[in-house]
């Protein structure tokens, strides 16, 4: 009975120890990756012009004054006007990526209509570098407890480096005593 007490408080102290052990001997690990950050986008219309040189006109296109003086050739023809309104009238969209690599991508929308820039939307989504460090324990105790088909019970404890570990342990089928001794490995 007294070797049962003696084992089973090595066990205890053993595993106090390992249980100090381990606090102090942390380890840190750092990982690094490079995330897309949430986009920046800035939104302003375009006011008009600072200077526009307008003269007295005869005929005017919508809001284009045509300049006093100024003569048509007289190949243009009404199809051609007709053409030329349409396509004056027509709003576009340009949608363009000026880069897009390791610093982020930086893209624009811009409208036009009536032959002057409506709008301008630049877009710019950095990429972040995140650092996460935390801390990894090197020395991690452990105990276990175990029941055979064969009748034999098993109590005891060790302490893993890493993924190597080292056991022992106190088995008994209640007629014969023992004490093993193990390597672990974990994946």
């Amino acid at each position: 009975m007294n070797n049962i007490l003696a084992i089973l408080a090595a066990l205890v102290i053993g595993a106090g120890i390992g249980y100090f052990i381990e606090k102090s001997c942390i380890e840190y690990k750092t990982e690094v990756e490079y995330k897309r950050a949430p986009e920046y986008k800035v939104h302003f219309n375009i006011a008009a012009p600072k200077v526009e040189l307008l003269t007295e006109a005869d005929f005017k296109f919508s809001d284009t004054l045509i300049p006093a003086g100024f003569n048509f050739p007289d190949s243009v023809t009404e199809k051609e006007l007709k053409q030329t309104a349409y396509d004056w009238n027509m709003e576009r969209k340009y949608l363009e990526t000026l880069f897009d690599n390791q610093y982020g991508k930086f893209s624009f929308e811009a409208v036009v209509k009536n032959n002057r820039l409506q709008s301008i939307t630049p877009s710019f989504s950095p990429i972040e570098k995140v650092v996460t460090k935390y801390a990894v324990d090197k020395w991690q105790p452990f105990v276990m407890a175990s029941y055979s088909s064969l009748g034999h019970v098993s109590v005891g404890g060790g302490m893993f480096y890493r993924n190597i570990g080292v056991s022992a342990g106190y088995t008994t089928d209640f007629s014969r005593k023992g004490f093993d001794v193990g390597i672990v490995y974990k994946f």
